[in-house]
């Protein structure tokens, strides 16, 4: 066994086909985050959906392009072959156990069977950019509904919040002109609740309208509830990458940051994770004069999991933040919207009426 040595040939730079595939579709995934990124400039959300829409992205987008800078375009695999082997037989090694898949097997335990080595196969580490390209992808999606259905609620909630926040309310006579639009899409917005038929059929179906039990734009509370259907979106889409990870770097990954704090607390090192291990092990077969195949078993060192590890760490536990943060809007807005905790005001009416749409 020998290190591997590098001609000095071998230092220009040559760009492998499969990598430059990878990065092509992975440039155009990206592509496709970046106009849906576009669409989310809005201003009709609140912070705790821009824990999810916004920041949630940009640390996805951030860390893909950190992994892939490297991965794709460095030298992501070394692996230790035997003497015999030549410059172009070490390269193809590397490359077979990058595509292979690698396994893991602590150095302590002696290595089993082919039937199990397959399930002890690293599936992830080619992939880590795309997943975390498709990871902030899904935060994008809560939002992305939430723009395509308000926009059907009759009036343009972007519009009066844009007009709400903007710097020419600073001017009295553009302020004055701002007041009147809201006004009346406000009139307008209570005008389609206003119940014209009457009889107990009619007085029925407007009290369930109040009380939710009843959805739709005549009913005014269509961007309530759709609103809410957004908010629990985002919690969704959190619990779903916390343990959808489970199936894509391994099982208890849902558990991993409170085994990391026990490890550390029991003064444990937490270096030789499992779940990204740095030394991993790859078999493939040569054929050599006709019939004759050579089985090898080489020891591979991956040395970006290194930084794999940390980044998922830290997504972790900003999953964890993401999902407290997201129930804590929820549970806000519920708060906001209890009898005693506004003010309730009816059309061209001093009389009380059931509360407006928050928005």
């Amino acid at each position: 066994m020998r290190l591997k040595h590098i001609p000095e040939g071998d230092l220009e730079f040559q760009p492998d086909p499969l990598n430059h595939h990878i990065l092509v579709m992975m440039s155009g995934f990206i592509g496709a985050i970046k106009s849906g990124v576009e669409l989310m400039k809005r201003g009709d959300d609140d912070s705790y959906d821009r824990v999810s829409s916004r920041y949630s992205v940009a640390i996805c987008l951030v860390f893909a392009f950190l992994v892939s800078g490297g991965q794709y375009i460095g030298d992501p695999i070394d692996c230790w072959t035997p003497a015999e082997f030549s410059g172009q037989w070490t390269k193809y090694a590397d490359q077979y156990c990058w595509v292979k898949n690698t396994y893991y097997v602590p150095l302590t335990e002696n290595l089993p069977s082919h039937a199990v080595r397959d399930d002890l196969e690293i599936t992830y580490y080619q992939w880590t950019p795309i997943i975390l390209a498709f990871q902030a992808f899904l935060f994008l999606i809560p939002g992305l509904l939430w723009k395509v259905f308000s926009s059907g609620a009759g009036y343009d909630i972007h519009q009066i919040v844009n007009i709400c926040n903007g710097s020419d309310n600073l001017n009295p006579e553009k302020r004055d002109g701002a007041i009147a639009y809201i006004t009346n899409h406000v009139d307008r917005l209570l005008g389609y609740r206003r119940e014209y038929r009457r009889g107990g059929l009619a007085r029925m179906r407007q009290r369930a309208a109040e009380s939710c039990c009843m959805i739709g734009k005549r009913y005014g509370n269509y961007l309530f509830i759709l609103y809410m259907v957004v908010k629990f979106f985002y919690i969704a889409i959190a619990f779903l990458q916390l343990y959808g990870l489970n199936y894509v770097i391994g099982n208890s990954y849902h558990l991993y940051g409170v085994q990391v704090i026990s490890d550390l607390l029991n003064n444990q090192g937490w270096e030789a994770s499992p779940f990204f291990p740095r030394v991993t092990l790859c078999d493939f077969r040569i054929r050599k004069l006709g019939q004759n195949l050579h089985n090898y078993t080489v020891q591979c060192v991956l040395p970006y999991n290194l930084f794999n590890e940390k980044i998922y760490i830290f997504l972790w536990w900003w999953l964890v933040f993401v999902i407290a943060m997201s129930c804590i809007g929820v549970l806000v807005w519920f708060l906001t919207l209890l009898p005693n905790s506004n003010t309730r005001y009816g059309p061209r009416a001093n009389s009380t009426t059931s509360p407006p749409s928050p928005y």
